[in-house]
């Protein structure tokens, strides 16, 4: 599509989604939205491969565990194999995109996001196309004006740390339970140990891994 049609397609989205905004938030999202996406288009879109799946809802069995997710968009190689995207928005966190080490063991967020996407794929169906990387992008601008990305070409080493959380994350699920963060002032932990409800959760930070 042309740069108008592709922002236009951002506009007509967020319209059917206007119920669920204040008013100055949705034009202030609207203006953002408009403004960056344009120039994602002009600095990307030339670059974009044609051979590729969008949106795609994924539904399979990992280590016996049953798990569902929606991938923004899988690109097909000429080689027979696959590289993921996940698009954001907000600011760049590069806590989020670090891989596994002894002090965090269990990597940052997106770098687990991607590799679970990549298990995920492989595990749909009959699927024997193998997903060699992963990629961040974001949609969004930094204060320089820069649409930052984070590449991963993946490893055994990967897939074998994420089938282990997985694992123990299901194990935890079926037995009911909860071991928390252990801090005091956590709201969660304390719903949990008191098994009283809160009023309202809404101050609570949302992370959100599928913007």
């Amino acid at each position: 599509p042309s740069g108008d049609e592709f922002v236009n397609f951002f506009e007509a989205d967020l319209q059917r989604r206007r119920p669920f905004f204040e008013a100055p938030d949705f034009e202030r999202r609207l203006t953002n939205g408009r403004d960056s996406l344009l120039k994602f288009y002009h600095q990307f879109a030339h670059k974009f491969p044609k051979n590729v799946v969008v949106e795609k809802t994924v539904t399979a069995q990992i280590e016996g565990v049953p798990v569902r997710g929606v991938l923004d968009k899988i690109e097909f190689r000429n080689d027979g194999s696959a590289h993921i995207v996940d698009y954001k928005t907000g600011k760049w966190a590069d806590e989020k995109l670090r891989r596994p080490s002894a002090k965090n063991p269990q990597g940052g967020d997106y770098w687990r996001q991607l590799v679970f996407y990549k298990l995920l794929y492989e595990n749909y169906r009959a699927n024997l196309v193998r997903v060699t990387s992963g990629e961040i992008s974001y949609v969004e601008p930094d204060t320089r004006g820069h649409f930052k990305t984070k590449t991963f070409d993946f490893d055994g080493k990967d897939t074998t740390i994420l089938r282990g959380m997985i694992s123990e994350s299901w194990q935890h699920i079926q037995a009911h339970s909860f071991n928390g963060c252990g801090k005091k002032s956590c709201v969660w932990c304390n719903f949990v140990k008191n098994n009283k409800p809160l009023n309202s959760f809404r101050n609570e930070k949302n992370e959100m891994l599928d913007d």
